[in-house]
């Protein structure tokens, strides 16, 4: 079904008749437009409240990413929606909070208080409260129970009243509340109560009412998840015995387990792998220490570093515990690598398996408490938890002072995608504080990746290489890719790039864009300045380095400026505004922060993403603004601009605006951002090239069943890549879905956006529908660009360069299917083509380097 937005913008325009000026309709159009798709997404999510055995895991109801493409079930991959910490259901695309700052203590809200028909952005009918009446879900005891018996429209709008919210949350409430069902929604307020996370663990600000109903939500989304499986797996047929290892495979594990001390299982010792273990062994003069293997995406990494568990906890001493964690940098990854052990045979053998992430299933001190009390008792676990939860328990203290996880908790340690243990990265943090810890004993160590390092020349790389080796105290193993049987398995994809023009209108828009940002930022800046007299000393300190750091955003001629100076500048001046509580400061800075987002859409979606995302999310914080009469977020001082008058600039002045540079041909420019059904050549070009592509390619198989992924840079270029994809009829014949990561989400909060589907990702719902047959498409950020298996792949497209050699390389490896195909759109005039040029180059040289390493390289 084609995605008829035309129609809408057409209705709009009527409604508004010919005097309407072009900002009106933009505005009127694009929210339209936005509500329209997150109308028919939420449409899905309600007839998916249960799932089917049929696309359940042991793990999760939802299928994963793998079972979407009709690959193997990885487990429900992407486990709930991004919200709470990582963000409202917003397309923001830097993460958002539901709640804003308001009153704690009790939810409150039991018989005779809030209504759909009243509070903060009323949606209408008539007024109702829930009483303290048995009924629905949520019991005789529950102050809540009577929503159980309402429609899911009346519960989003009475949420927006008893969670003292403001209009723009009212879609994602309804959208959550049918997500949870009423009974649910019972039962979530009803934890809200009882909840004692009353605090942000991140900066020790109270939460809002919001922020823990959020947080509830996350959580009991997660257990619900869990629980439909378990009794789904329960009547399932026992998983089927993992495939033999390779002979490479079966080299590394038997390389590490004589390192280790560890007997040779005789799988490993099979066909003479006994002997090439012992000479590899010698190879590395018996080296006793930790190791890194490398090899390229497809090759089995995970299997080997699940029989090394296997290994090490099948022969422990008698009477004593393992524990061996397995860290993984993506949320994507801990159920994938969860059900993998689980299939290879761990719980079979007596070790316990589970994952740890943000959200619904987090690694708490107590959850670490029970699994260090369980391995005293001699029980053995491998657990997947993010590297940032395992660093929260590695800084945190106990009240002797000690780290609640020492050094001697921690058998083995796993490092997936170990070339993050660089720098700042929680790998890093981890590895320093357990591997550099003055008395033993120290974890194992076994890390694993396919790109170890990233750099423009081989000294580079080997210095970079080396670092990490001491860093993790191993020594290096290299995969050859000219092993016969390696070659045999390995998946080379045809590679190819498409040039594509650049648009006047785009170029003439980005620096539209770009020259009002600086403007804007340095009105700012002269704002603040202004300001300064009325806040304290320290405060004023702070505002003169900000201003430091906005004379060094030094635009350009043609309004390009230094994007990592001001990225630090708007940073640092939001979180200003958060701390200062400056209300009209935090929208400025939202509103910079959209502009700069817009300018970005511009070279991945053109003007017809661009001007649509920036209107709708100006319109939303001037109507943030509006609902809040002008008031100052407490702090006592406050700058003294408006976003209104932001907004009028950069939409609506008849001189100076973005569609004022237009000039007469600004309607037709509106009419093309709103355009579906049959698209015409004249649409963005890298659009066009993609849709070219997308209809070739199927057209050369002629066959229904088709796998791909298509890599965007930004979730709004995501969101917009996804729905003009919907939009065309020319490729109606696509399920297209979206994949976005959360971690990104949970570390930006300085953006809170309004409520639409910038942050929404992928959906339970959307996960659970039936992966069978079909040709479907995941459009995606970076996320599962690193190790997010995908056998059945066949195709990848790029669309745009990636940044380095590492990504290049890893979104490659997406591509698994023998006869599989990697696809880049490049556009003129932009960064993409230095910057695909230089990735190529980081890669092959890392190729080169990798090929040359021997056994028995020092660390």
């Amino acid at each position: 079904m084609v995605l008829d937005v035309k129609s809408q913008f057409e209705r709009v325009a009527a409604e508004l008749g010919p005097s309407a000026s072009a900002s009106q309709l933009l505005i009127a159009a694009s929210t339209a437009a936005e509500q329209l798709c997150l109308e028919a997404s939420t449409r899905r999510a309600l007839l998916q409240e249960t799932p089917s055995p049929r696309s359940s895991s042991p793990l999760g109801s939802a299928s994963s990413l793998s079972s979407l493409l009709g690959g193997i079930d990885l487990g429900n991959l992407f486990g709930g929606l991004d919200i709470g910490g990582g963000g409202a259901l917003s397309r923001s695309g830097s993460g958002s909070s539901l709640g804003s700052r308001g009153s704690l203590g009790s939810l409150g809200g039991g018989p005779g208080r809030g209504s759909p028909g009243s509070g903060n952005g009323s949606s209408g009918g008539a007024a109702r409260s829930p009483g303290s009446t048995s009924g629905g879900g949520g019991g005789s005891a529950s102050r809540y129970a009577s929503l159980a018996t309402w429609k899911v429209g009346e519960i989003g709008g009475w949420l927006l009243g008893h969670l003292n919210e403001g209009s723009s949350k009212l879609k994602w409430l309804t959208k959550t509340a049918g997500e949870l069902t009423p009974a649910g929604v019972v039962e979530v307020l009803d934890r809200c109560d009882r909840s004692t996370e009353r605090t942000r663990s991140d900066n020790g600000e109270d939460r809002s009412p919001g922020g823990i109903f959020s947080k509830e939500v996350t959580r009991y989304l997660t257990e619900r998840n869990r629980a439909a499986a378990s009794l789904v797996a329960a009547s399932a047929p026992p998983p089927a015995a993992s495939p033999p290892l390779r002979s490479y495979q079966r080299d590394v594990v038997g390389l590490v387990s004589l390192s280790w001390g560890l007997p040779l299982s005789p799988e490993v010792s099979a066909d003479g792998g006994a002997s090439r273990a012992m000479q590899l062994f010698k190879s590395y003069g018996n080296w006793r220490g930790n190791w890194f293997f490398c090899a390229s995406t497809g090759l089995g990494k995970t299997r080997v570093f699940t029989e090394v568990i296997r290994a090490c906890a099948t022969n422990r001493r008698p009477g004593c515990g393992y524990l061996a964690l397995i860290l993984v940098p993506r949320v994507l990854l801990t159920e994938q690598h969860e059900q993998t052990a689980i299939e290879n045979g761990l719980v079979a053998r007596g070790i316990s398996v589970a994952s740890h992430c943000g959200g619904g299933m987090p690694l708490t001190r107590d959850a670490w408490a029970q699994l260090l009390s369980e391995k005293r008792q001699g029980k053995a676990a491998a657990v997947v938890v993010t590297a940032d939860s395992i660093r929260n328990l590695v800084e945190a203290r106990r009240p002797d002072g000690e780290a609640v996880l020492a050094a001697g908790d921690v058998d083995l340690l796993v490092f997936d995608e170990a070339h993050h243990c660089r720098k700042n990265h929680a790998y890093a943090k981890i590895a320093d504080a357990l591997l550099g810890a003055a008395r033993e004993p120290r974890p194992l160590v076994l890390a694993v990746s396919a790109s170890p390092a990233d750099g423009d020349s081989e000294v580079i790389l080997r210095t970079k290489i080396q670092e990490l080796l001491q860093r993790l105290r191993a020594r290096l193993h290299v995969v050859a890719e000219d092993d016969p049987e390696v070659a045999a398995v390995l998946a080379r994809a045809q590679q190819s790039e498409v040039l594509v023009g650049q648009r006047p209108v785009d170029a003439a828009l980005m620096k539209g864009l770009r020259t009002l940002t600086v403007k804007l930022a340095y009105d700012v800046g002269e704002s603040l300045a202004e300001s300064a007299a009325r806040a304290s000393a320290a405060v004023n300190a702070g505002i003169s380095q900000l201003e430091a750091l906005l004379q060094a955003v030094a635009p350009g001629a043609d309004g390009s400026y230094s994007e990592s100076t001001f990225g630090a500048w708007l940073k640092n001046c939001s979180e200003l505004a958060e701390r200062e509580r400056c209300a009209h400061l935090q929208r400025a800075c939202k509103l910079l922060d959209v502009m700069r987002k817009a300018t970005w859409l511009v070279e991945d979606g053109g003007f017809e993403g661009a001007l649509p995302y920036l209107a709708r999310k100006a319109a939303a914080l001037r109507q943030e603004e509006a609902d809040e009469a002008g008031g100052s977020g407490g702090g006592g001082w406050d700058v003294g601009l408006r976003v209104s008058e932001f907004v009028r600039r950069v939409l609506e002045d008849p001189v100076s605006s973005l569609l004022a540079g237009l000039g007469s041909g600004a309607r037709e420019v509106l009419r093309d951002c709103f355009a579906s059904g049959q698209l015409k050549e004249r649409t963005f070009p890298k659009f066009w090239a993609l849709l070219e592509y997308l209809e070739n390619y199927k057209g050369h198989r002629n066959r229904n069943s088709l796998r791909g992924i298509v890599f965007v840079r930004t979730r709004q270029a995501m969101y917009h890549v996804a729905d003009m994809i919907r939009r065309s009829s020319q490729l109606s014949f696509f399920e297209v879905l979206e994949v976005t990561g959360h971690a990104a989400a949970a570390k930006s909060r300085a953006f809170r956006g309004a409520g639409d589907r910038h942050g929404r990702g992928m959906s339970d719902s959307e996960q659970r529908r039936d992966p069978s047959g079909g040709a479907k498409l995941l459009v995606a950020t970076s996320a599962p660009e690193e190790g997010v298996d995908v056998p059945s792949c066949e195709f990848v497209v790029r669309y745009n360069a990636a940044d380095n050699g590492i990504r290049l390389l890893q979104s490659m490896g997406r591509a698994r299917q023998r006869l599989s195909e990697f696809v880049t759109i490049l556009q003129e005039n932009t960064q993409d083509l230095r910057l695909h040029r230089s990735s190529q180059d980081r890669a092959e040289t890392l190729r080169l380097l990798l090929r040359s390493s021997c056994p028995g390289q020092a660390a």
